[in-house]
């Protein structure tokens, strides 16, 4: 059998992946929407169960009781988008593994093989980045936008008008600005509503505008010479002393279906939470995962990461291996009502 198909097996490329992943910190969206499996394609789960307690009806002696309805929910029920994209191994590193095998070359051998995993495991990473994005823009947004299966797919989990804010001077106005006064106006309609506020998820980049905002300055050091600013920390520790708050900063980019860089957690929104998971990541039942159920031995299927698929094909005209990444995932909202989501820019 050629060396190809020993080693680029789905059960090599998901063990080396895993050996990469042990040190990896869990992200900001693996928190807020922890992994779930289920079987099938569809995500169904309850929207307003906010399990907050509604005191009882007071009644007479001698009388019979009141008659409570069930709290008000909505069953939402969404098809979940299917994700995948496969690639060769390249002729070159075929040859040359080939090649090195033949010297008995161990050390050799072992840094082609951990080349090919590599270019192997880029598939894996992008499954990760479609991931945070779509839990990143649903934090931030209450929607989603995917490409599925090369359709274009929108979801609107329906945030509720209010549960949504907006300020009256954009954050990117240093001189104007007044961030801290929006921060405290967005706790103040949290609490109206019922819920507590103790997580603030924002961009870099509005973080900078909430810092570089010349009101901030005069909050927090009032006493401070014309130009002057405050630190990261220090703006962090007054928004915690004053409003019991934990600033969450989520940094990073990925590439979108067309090639375009963007921010997994876009500018210029602050999501408002409980510092506690919001919904789930939920994965569904792939094709290539419903042959490994059936026993189709044509290909070699295996599982990581709670629900991504990794198949590997053996091809012999040319020899080669196909090593396909898939996914059906999508992240439901079932505490949507315990979030609030201000846009740090005036709405025209």
């Amino acid at each position: 059998m050629p060396l190809i198909y020993d080693v680029m097996a789905a059960g090599n490329v998901s063990g080396y992946w895993n050996a990469s992943q042990q040190a990896v910190d869990s992200t900001i969206g693996e928190k807020v929407f922890p992994a779930q499996k289920q079987l099938g394609l569809k995500l169904s789960y309850v929207k307003g169960a906010s399990g907050r307690p509604v005191v009882l009806k007071p009644s007479a002696f001698d009388t019979k009781a009141t008659l409570r309805e069930r709290m008000a929910v909505e069953l939402v029920d969404k098809e979940m988008p299917f994700f995948k994209e496969a690639m060769l191994v390249k002729e070159a590193d075929r040859q040359q593994l080939n090649l090195i095998a033949q010297t008995g070359n161990q050390a050799l051998i072992d840094t082609i093989t951990a080349g090919l995993f590599d270019d192997a495991t880029t598939l894996l990473s992008g499954a990760h980045a479609q991931l945070e994005a779509m839990r990143m823009s649903v934090l931030a947004t209450g929607k989603i936008a995917v490409i599925s299966n090369g359709v274009a797919l929108d979801f609107d989990y329906g945030v509720a008008d209010d549960h949504k804010g907006k300020v009256k001077t954009a954050w990117s106005d240093a001189d104007t600005a007044t961030p801290l006064k929006d921060i405290d106006t967005a706790i103040t309609a949290i609490e109206e509503l019922g819920n507590k506020a103790e997580v603030a998820y924002m961009s870099a980049k509005t973080f900078a505008q909430l810092k570089n905002a010349k009101s901030t300055t005069t909050l927090i050091k009032p006493l401070a010479p014309t130009g002057a600013g405050v630190t990261s920390q220090e703006l962090k520790d007054y928004i915690q002393d004053n409003y019991g708050l934990t600033i969450v900063v989520k940094s990073g980019t990925y590439k979108d279906a067309d090639g375009k860089i963007k921010k997994y957690f876009p500018d210029d929104k602050v999501t408002f939470a409980p510092n506690a998971a919001l919904g789930k990541t939920m994965f569904g039942t792939t094709p290539e995962e419903s042959d490994l159920m059936g026993g189709n031995n044509a290909v070699e299927v295996s599982i990581v990461d709670t629900g991504i698929a990794i198949t590997t094909k053996k091809l012999d005209n040319p020899v080669n291996v196909k090593t396909k990444v898939s996914m059906i995932a999508l992240p439901s909202f079932e505490n949507i009502d315990e979030a609030y989501m201000l846009s740090t820019t005036p709405e025209i």
